[in-house]
């Protein structure tokens, strides 16, 4: 099963274009409930990170992206670890 969202749609297409990388790396930046993250997922088949401070994800969108609760002002992850980090 996927999941969509036209202006995530939209939003792939930039990156996409930007990003210049087969598969990239992306990180969500309050991903909310992991929807926008399951899509840049799906639509550029990436290695998606997606953090909230709240951890109300939606179980589909978890399976295309790894969610998981972080905080925005504390990001643990090693430098250069993402190609796209998306708010």
């Amino acid at each position: 099963m996927s999941v969509s969202n036209p202006r995530t749609s939209v939003l792939t297409g930039l990156i996409a274009a930007r990003c210049g990388v087969q598969r990239p790396r992306v990180l969500v930046v309050g991903c909310g409930r992991g929807i926008e993250a399951a899509v840049i997922a799906q639509d550029l088949d990436a290695e998606v990170t997606g953090i909230d401070i709240e951890p109300r994800f939606d179980p589909e969108a978890a399976r295309h992206a790894h969610l998981t609760l972080g905080d925005a002002t504390s990001l643990d992850f090693p430098d250069a670890s993402f190609d796209v980090v998306y708010s």
